[in-house]
């Protein structure tokens, strides 16, 4: 059966713009509690710009909430853009790691084959 994926892929910035409505604070409050700029406010809320480990913990102290729950939200959202992304070059790559499970990588090099999947150009 194939896994049901999300239509919408929240990030950690639509959390966070939530979170702040709810306390009535607006992006330059955000930035002024944790020590971030404007920018890069604004840049997290619209899921431009990842959330490091440091930031987590800036945003943990804002929210009362662990650093580590910023992280897992902004993976699980990275995780979501690459697993969503439908392309020739994905097809390829999960083709090849299938038969790579058959046929070990090291024998492939030892004997110089080339692998030729279907869709992929010779080179």
């Amino acid at each position: 059966m194939k896994e049901l994926k999300p239509f919408y892929n929240p990030g950690a910035g639509d959390i966070i713009r939530d979170a702040m409505e709810e306390l009535g604070w607006n992006q330059a409050d955000l930035a002024e509690i944790t020590g971030l700029t404007e920018k890069s406010v604004n840049l997290i809320i619209n899921n431009k710009q990842a959330i490091t480990p440091e930031t987590a913990t800036l945003l943990g102290q804002a929210f009362s909430a662990p650093a580590e729950m910023w992280l897992n939200l902004q993976a699980r959202y990275d995780l979501r853009k690459i697993d969503n992304r439908n392309s020739p070059q994905k097809e390829l790559e999960e083709q090849k790691a299938v038969l790579r499970k058959y046929v070990p990588v090291g024998e492939i090099k030892k004997k110089e084959w080339k692998i030729l999947i279907a869709g992929e150009n010779e080179r």
